[in-house]
């Protein structure tokens, strides 16, 4: 069996066979005790973990301890740049920005099946990382996404590199009991995406989109398992709606919409939140959701004095916060009564905005933070010698004081 996954690929470099006798040092190192095989087979499987899949499979020719070690290795990690060369009839890919290398996608192909083949599949999955590259190769994709599912992968990864289209949809998904954790990069969702991941996967607790695109007419995540969401820098195109009620945990970083929004809905467990926009979109019903939270960090432009006000008669009040961090987008709602701790994180790249605004800044009893929260520590993070600090401490001075403190941090 060993020698049927090893043969698919040859050939290997020669530091992974075992040394030949003439050559091995003498003296008491030579006679030593073979601790690392002694390790019961779990320590053996972790060690293994840190190695790429290939280099697990040739652990095989170690000893006959290691034979079939492999095989019981609670991972799969399948990724396309162990299958780099230069062959002539591979498929040409960009690994990273400056290195133009190739794909041998045959050769990919019978490990990926070989392994899935020969590991025993009695041994439950804890993770299984699918990194995809060749445009000829979706329909294994999607079968071997089916076998981690299948085999009580709890842990699902799946990348695909940045000039494929490799969309995630209910071919490869199926039913599971195990499956808590998965992680997307790069690939395309669509209406097909979204049901499975709501209805497939009834103890799902973390999902991360990241550099995805979803592409949407109109549909939600509402998983009723789900605990933590992240979303960032993906590309949406069609409403987005996340409304999934037992969700603690939401994080939305730097989307880019097509036209369309994302909108947040009865999230009623919802405990954090961090949102980082760069444009107007944070205006469109992304922050409706949101009004139970006790910590929030918000990053968005700062806007002229109009769409400013217009944005505070749509703006929920968040009545639970306690712990709030603030970008640029700051002084903009009436925040909750029990807020204690206020943080600004001042970014140089807008400094021109902020300067616009402090001149239109509130006088003390027309203060835009409203009902004067008992803050008991405000924290300012902002560049060395930062002209926009000594106007925003002006600002909160009838606020925090004299029931708090203010610090300064300069970077």
């Amino acid at each position: 069996m060993m020698r049927c996954l090893v043969g698919v690929m040859q050939p290997f470099d020669k530091m992974s066979a075992p040394a030949s006798s003439s050559k091995r040092s003498h003296g008491p190192a030579a006679h030593s005790a073979d601790r690392l095989s002694s390790l019961p087979d779990p320590l053996l499987h972790l060690v293994m973990s840190f190695l790429p899949m290939r280099e697990v499979v040739r652990t095989s020719l170690l000893s006959p301890r290691w034979r079939d070690l492999w095989a019981s290795v609670p991972f799969i990690h399948l990724d396309f740049k162990e299958f780099v060369d230069a062959t002539a009839d591979s498929f040409v890919i960009g690994v990273d920005d400056h290195d133009w290398l190739k794909l041998d996608e045959n050769r990919l192909q019978k490990f990926g099946d070989h392994l899935l083949l020969l590991r025993d599949g009695a041994v439950p999955l804890d993770e299984a990382r699918i990194f995809i590259g060749g445009a000829d190769l979706s329909d294994k994709y999607d079968l071997w996404i089916h076998h981690a599912i299948k085999h009580k992968a709890r842990l699902l990864h799946v990348y695909a590199h940045r000039f494929l289209r490799v969309e995630f949809n209910d071919r490869s998904m199926i039913r599971s009991q195990h499956l808590k954790i998965i992680r997307l990069q790069e690939v395309t969702l669509t209406d097909t995406s979204l049901r499975p991941l709501n209805f497939y996967f009834p103890v799902l607790e973390h999902l991360e989109l990241d550099c995805c695109i979803v592409n949407c007419v109109k549909n939600k995540i509402s998983s009723r398992s789900l605990q933590t969401i992240r979303i960032t820098c993906c590309e949406v195109f069609g409403d987005l709606e996340i409304c999934a009620p037992n969700l603690n945990h939401l994080y939305i970083l730097d989307p880019v919409f097509g036209g369309h929004a994302i909108v947040t809905r009865d999230l009623y467990s919802l405990v954090t939140a961090s949102i980082s926009l760069s444009a107007l979109e944070l205006y469109h019903g992304i922050l409706d959701g949101l009004s139970r939270v006790t910590t929030l960090e918000l990053h968005a432009p700062l806007l002229e004095k109009p769409t400013r006000e217009r944005c505070l008669e749509t703006c929920p009040v968040f009545s639970n916060l306690i712990s709030l961090v603030l970008g640029e987008w700051c002084m903009a709602s009436n925040f909750s009564p029990k807020l204690k701790y206020l943080t600004f994180k001042l970014r140089m790249d807008q400094l021109r905005p902020c300067k616009a605004a402090e001149r239109d800044r509130s006088p003390r009893g027309d203060s835009s933070l409203g009902g004067y929260p008992s803050i008991e520590r405000t924290m300012i993070y902002c560049g060395k010698d930062d002209p926009r600090v000594s106007a925003l401490v002006k600002v909160l001075l009838p606020i925090v004081i004299p029931g708090g403190e203010i610090s300064i941090k300069g970077h």
